[in-house]
């Protein structure tokens, strides 16, 4: 029982890091990567039964987060990019 107390205590200690960090939509994406990732343990190591309705369900949820993931990553680099390429003002240069 102190073990339990333990690990929900670091989760609830991560979760309101990652909140701190995130915009809630990409909370919510991590949150749904976890469910994925805890589904697809599940079927490996438990061997649990899956049927086509639940590959095409977990397909369709890895598919969205990597397109999120993907747009993200683009809007970083663009953002990135031009405050790397923004026209820096000149001083104008002394008349000789």
């Amino acid at each position: 029982m102190l073990i339990d107390g333990f690990c929900n205590f670091v989760y609830n200690v991560l979760a309101f890091t990652l909140i701190s960090n995130l915009s809630a939509v990409s909370y919510a994406i991590a949150g749904s990567t976890k469910r994925l990732v805890v589904i697809i343990i599940s079927i490996l190591v438990l061997h649990n039964p899956v049927t086509k309705m639940n590959l095409f369900g977990i397909s369709l949820a890895l598919i969205g987060v990597i397109i999120y993931n993907q747009i993200k990553y683009n809007e970083t680099k663009q953002r990135l990019l031009l405050k790397s390429t923004s026209i820096q003002p000149t001083l104008p240069s002394p008349l000789p």
